[in-house]
């Protein structure tokens, strides 16, 4: 009697550890199981294949998560909502192991914001007749790119090396159609571009009544060949309005599909003291901000908005920061 009561413990232990540690649902596990196999160099037809095991991260933040997968132009993506836990550990992207049958994957996955609406709609194509509530519970495109992240699938450290060469001589001849104050031949550069391409040209205005000069122009760094980014030191008007000594270095993040750039993001390791003096034009002098600083077709140029906004930095730093000093 003792021995059938060990024995039911075990198995009853044994039943809470499988539960654990397989994905069951929408509930994550962390063995993935499945025989290791090479990537394959074309994936087949994958129409009929509705659920693949996921994993993410390793040791104690491994998680496997069972998710639905689509596959665009030969290539495989996941998705998932940005609050799950899965994605919390995969961010960006990362290494990552796919179960499809009994065949286990290892792939690199990485976090897309180009092709992102045709993912999601051959999502929609593919599952909305057998799982139509489920369907109809995605967010709309407006709204997914705030809500969700989607994953490219590919082989690990493969690396396609034409591409890459010619993406960075194509980061390369952005960086000299930016600073050439040239509008048309930036726009040649922004014809695949999304949204952000207007705010680069409006950029470029600024630039170009900012009186930049480029200091030091780094070569461009391919951290994959979709995402390269290029750092270039400057001096500028609105920072030497403000007498710091400081030279403001501006990095352009772009996003390439294929050999096209679809987005470009930029950052500046930009002083306290310039977010501080904006911010003092802005309550200081609203008719800068509603006249020349204005983006709409009342407004000025993005050349007018900066030596409006050199100006008023001027002033700033005359009534604020110097008084402060003495």
């Amino acid at each position: 009697m003792k021995a059938l009561k060990i024995s039911a413990l075990v198995m009853a232990l044994v039943v809470v550890i499988v539960i654990w540690a397989a994905p069951i649902g929408p509930m994550p596990g962390v063995f993935i199981g499945g025989t290791e196999t090479p990537v394959p160099a074309l994936w087949g037809d994958t129409r009929d294949v509705d659920e693949i095991r996921l994993q993410v991260g390793d040791g104690l933040l491994r998680r496997v998560v069972i998710i639905w997968v689509v596959q665009v132009n030969g290539d495989l993506y996941v998705v998932g909502a940005r609050n799950s836990g899965w994605t919390s550990i995969l961010g960006e992207g990362g290494p990552v192991r796919l179960r499809l049958g009994d065949k286990t994957y290892r792939m690199q996955a990485t976090s897309i914001t180009s092709r992102f609406e045709l993912v999601l709609e051959a999502y929609v194509a593919k599952y909305q007749d057998d799982y139509p509530e489920i369907v109809q519970g995605f967010p709309e495109l407006s709204a997914a790119a705030k809500t969700t992240r989607v994953y490219r699938l590919t082989t690990p450290d493969v690396v396609d090396e034409s591409l890459l060469a010619q993406n960075l001589a194509t980061a390369e001849g952005f960086i000299d159609a930016f600073y050439s104050f040239d509008p048309e031949r930036l726009g040649f550069f922004l014809e695949q571009t999304d949204e952000s391409a207007s705010d680069i040209l409006y950029y470029q205005g600024w630039a170009e009544g900012g009186n930049y000069q480029v200091l030091n122009r780094a070569a461009c760094v391919a951290d994959s060949p979709q995402l390269i980014h290029c750092a270039i030191t400057v001096k500028d008007d609105p920072v030497q309005a403000l007498k710091t000594g400081f030279d403001v270095t501006d990095t352009f993040h772009l996003t390439f599909a294929g050999p096209n750039i679809v987005s470009i993001d930029t950052s500046s390791n930009d002083q306290p003291i310039y977010h501080e003096a904006r911010k003092w034009v802005e309550q200081n002098k609203p008719e800068v901000m509603a006249g020349p600083c204005l983006r709409s077709p009342d407004g000025g140029t993005p050349g007018d908005c900066a030596r409006a906004m050199t100006q008023g930095y001027r002033i700033y730093y005359e009534t604020v920061v110097a008084p402060a000093s003495e």
